[in-house]
């Protein structure tokens, strides 16, 4: 009988390899600081938006959507305000 073809690379190996680009996909699923959010209007709407919804969450009882919903507004005052965005002094007339 012939042998059966195997892959190249079997058993641990396999499972270690990832592609190259995994790291650096998900990390853009969760950025901010993008030409979108130049103008500090769009900002500051969204911010308002995921804490306001995380305040009714809560005042209609339901903690656990208020808890996502206030993580996610103040992870984007920190992405959208505090973490080295730039200069908007270009962006004024938008």
């Amino acid at each position: 009988m012939g042998e059966i073809p195997r892959p190249a690379c079997q058993g641990p190996a396999l499972m270690t390899q990832a592609r190259p680009d995994a790291d650096s996909t998900i990390m853009q699923f969760f950025e901010l600081q993008i030409d979108f959010f130049l103008p500090v209007w769009r900002r500051v709407a969204l911010v308002a938006v995921c804490l306001g919804w995380a305040a009714f969450e809560f005042l209609a009882g339901a903690p656990f959507w208020g808890v996502i919903f206030g993580v996610l507004g103040i992870y984007a005052v920190w992405q959208l305000f505090f973490d080295g965005w730039p200069d908007d002094s270009d962006s004024a007339g938008s």
